[in-house]
């Protein structure tokens, strides 16, 4: 037959002691099933990675609508728009899930997570600007070369 663990410690940098029912435990002496929580247990998920991600977006948006046919601009709008939000989102959900299970006063937030998807998909949209840029780019110099203007003229 095994035993119960025993209850978890609390937080190191706590200076309280522990109230009678630490979080994780399930067995309290004299008390049925009862947890209480200290005010300073809980550690919610950071809205970080959201906000940057929303800046970032806002900004790509920006640089979309510049007056500017600089290709280093559409490349650097191109890069902040679906890659950054998209790295951010990858953070967010591995911040969320390593916290979740290694500290059991952790409360992830899982709307945090479903925002930042709606915003990747939607930065996906944000980026055509900044695609159409680069392929316009592209094809002038393309066009420009006469042996590609030669023997790819069946492209156009």
């Amino acid at each position: 037959m095994s035993t119960l663990p025993p209850p978890i410690p609390p937080r190191p940098n706590q200076s309280t002691p522990p109230p009678i029912g630490v979080p994780g435990s399930t067995r309290i002496p004299g008390v049925g099933a009862r947890t209480t929580y200290l005010a300073g247990d809980l550690v919610h998920a950071t809205p970080l990675f959201l906000v940057a991600a929303v800046v970032i977006a806002i900004s790509s948006l920006v640089i979309a609508f510049l007056p500017t046919d600089n290709l280093l601009v559409a490349i650097l709008g191109y890069v902040l728009t679906p890659f950054s939000v998209m790295v951010l989102m990858g953070l967010d959900t591995v911040v969320q899930r390593k916290k979740t299970s290694a500290e059991p006063w952790f409360v992830p937030n899982p709307n945090f997570s479903k925002l930042l998807r709606i915003l990747a998909g939607v930065s996906l949209l944000l980026s055509y600007p900044h695609i159409s840029v680069i392929a316009a780019h592209i094809s002038a110099k393309l066009a420009e070369n006469p042996w590609f203007a030669a023997n790819m003229s069946w492209l156009f």
